[in-house]
């Protein structure tokens, strides 16, 4: 990933420098752009990163049910909870979030 991530900002450095003259509009999309890389390349880490703790830990020392919806809801998608608009978070875990100690 770090080689493809790597080359794409190259690619989007040299477009930048293209578009100092340019219309605004054509900067702030590269922006846009940059940023959804940026994005990428933390989802990608977060995901490593869940994955060597689900090799590192016992299976019951984190609920992944609830880290991935691994249960089949939502279509079945393993979207992680608060990384997508399609997947807020929400219910009992926005509730833990908002209100210290909770649980």
């Amino acid at each position: 990933m770090e080689v493809i991530a790597d080359k794409a900002k190259s690619h989007l450095d040299d477009a930048a420098l293209k578009l100092t003259r340019a219309d605004e509009k054509y900067r702030r999309r590269l922006l846009v752009i940059r940023c959804g890389l940026d994005y990428i390349e933390l989802v990608v880490a977060t995901r490593a990163t869940a994955a060597k703790m689900k090799a590192e830990f016992p299976n019951y020392a984190i609920n992944w049910s609830a880290v991935f919806r691994l249960d089949g809801s939502q279509g079945g998608a393993k979207r992680t909870m608060g990384l997508h608009p399609d997947f807020p978070v929400t219910g009992r875990a926005l509730r833990a979030l908002l209100v210290p100690d909770w649980e």
